[in-house]
């Protein structure tokens, strides 16, 4: 699909270029606050946003309402970042939507840059209120108070999945920094709802945000008392009975999220005066995909992606690895960005038996190259093996190469912009 030329040109973000978020409101004002035309479910924290949030999209389109879906990194075109019941906004659509904020800019006379990440908020919230969307699912960016999507006036539900140590440069270099950037997208009188296994700290600055703004709080490690996962059924016990439904994903990697999103779900039912109903739950998850979430691109070899990029996403991978892929001769494609605790991934990534193929994720300005990451490998000493190339083709040429045959596997881990490249080229060479 053609890229959208001038989204595409602008700066990628601009957090330390002033007020932004009054900037957005007043161009949200002169567009007549489409983010007013509907219910905004918000979501927020470091892991498992993506995924929450298409869960989420994904029951209230089951459910017959009309539904707008925001999300971000893409993995494999811009026009996958805005959705409607599933459906991509198409390119030729995208392009009139940003005349419309182009224009809008001219009346404000606005000289100075918007960002990528903001011109595609304001397509997204314009274009799902001229479809006359009922609710809007928006993830956060880098997620807190200064992100784009904090522009909104009002969200029905905010809702955190697991918070860590991320995007320290722009969100604060401890967890409390963090939590405090965070927890700003609360709004008066919603209703917030906390993934499990929150870290305390978590757990007690959300409840004093809400406290302040009469929000109410539900944790999802209380509401949903108990989930387990078995050869493609989920059984679970939230307020009443248990219930069991079918689950396309791979549940203990999607564990958190789902807990969180069938509290949101329960909650949701009862405002609504709906059942919370396991047959409708197997209808409305039985086509159930998530993009570069654990996902096998390629059988043979197998090629599996996913794009776990800090500290936590990569504890659960090895976590999940070394459980299930135990037995395999595993190779595993590594690349990340310079701005992440690349030393506390490598130490977590030592814990697998694997060849490792070192590489660069597809971003001009915060890549880490591979001379850098071999060096932060090395000063480890608990990988003592390793190739490199910094083109992540030739890595995953190289590792299908090498892995012909039963009970091997190929990860491709690290980076958005790492697991987009091999993703699509594995896709165009099929």
């Amino acid at each position: 699909m053609d890229e959208i030329l001038f989204t595409s040109q602008l700066p990628l973000f601009l957090y330390d270029k002033g007020d932004r978020i009054s900037l957005l409101k007043n161009i949200l004002n002169l567009l007549g606050n489409p983010d007013q035309q509907y219910k905004i479910i918000h979501v927020c924290g470091t892991n498992g946003k993506g995924s929450t949030s298409t869960m989420i999209a994904t029951l209230l389109s089951a459910s017959k309402y009309k539904t707008g879906l925001f999300t971000s990194p893409h993995i494999e075109s811009i026009n996958e970042r805005i959705k409607i019941d599933g459906k991509n906004i198409n390119t030729s659509t995208f392009k009139n939507y940003e005349k419309k904020i182009i224009q809008c800019l001219q009346k404000l006379n606005i000289t100075e840059d918007i960002s990528y990440f903001e011109m595609l908020f304001l397509i997204g919230v314009l274009y799902f209120a001229e479809q006359e969307c009922s609710y809007v699912v928006l993830e956060c960016g880098l997620g807190g108070e200064l992100d784009a999507t904090n522009a909104i006036t009002k969200s029905e539900f905010t809702i955190f999945t697991k918070i860590g140590m991320d995007h320290m440069n722009v969100l604060g270099s401890t967890l409390e920094e963090i939590i405090d950037t965070k927890i700003k997208i609360i709004r008066k009188n919603s209703v917030v709802i906390i993934a499990p296994n929150q870290q305390k700290l978590s757990i007690l600055k959300i409840q004093e945000e809400c406290n302040l703004k009469k929000a109410r709080v539900l944790n999802s490690e209380t509401k949903i008392k108990y989930l387990n996962f078995c050869d493609g059924k989920v059984t679970f016990q939230g307020n009443d009975e248990k219930k069991a439904f079918l689950f396309p994903l791979n549940v203990n990697y999607q564990k958190e999220n789902l807990r969180t999103v069938l509290t949101w779900y329960q909650n949701f039912c009862n405002q609504n005066n709906l059942k919370f109903d396991s047959n409708f739950l197997n209808i409305a998850f039985q086509n159930l995909s998530i993009k570069g979430r654990f996902e096998i691109v390629k059988k043979s070899p197998l090629v599996i992606v996913d794009v776990a990029h800090n500290v936590d996403g990569i504890q659960m991978f090895e976590e999940y690895v070394n459980d299930k892929y135990i037995d395999f001769k595993k190779t595993i494609i590594v690349g990340f960005l310079k701005d992440k605790d690349v030393s506390g991934c490598c130490r977590i990534l030592s814990k697998i038996e694997a060849k490792f193929i070192l590489t660069e994720p597809i971003n001009k300005v915060r890549t880490m190259h591979t001379a850098e990451l071999a060096t932060i490998f090395d000063k480890s000493s608990l990988i003592p093996q390793y190739k490199t190339t910094s083109d992540p083709v030739e890595a995953i040429d190289i590792a299908m190469a090498n892995n012909i045959g039963d009970k091997q596997v190929i990860f491709v881990i690290g980076s958005f912009y790492l697991v987009n490249k091999v993703r699509n080229y594995i896709r165009s060479v099929r």
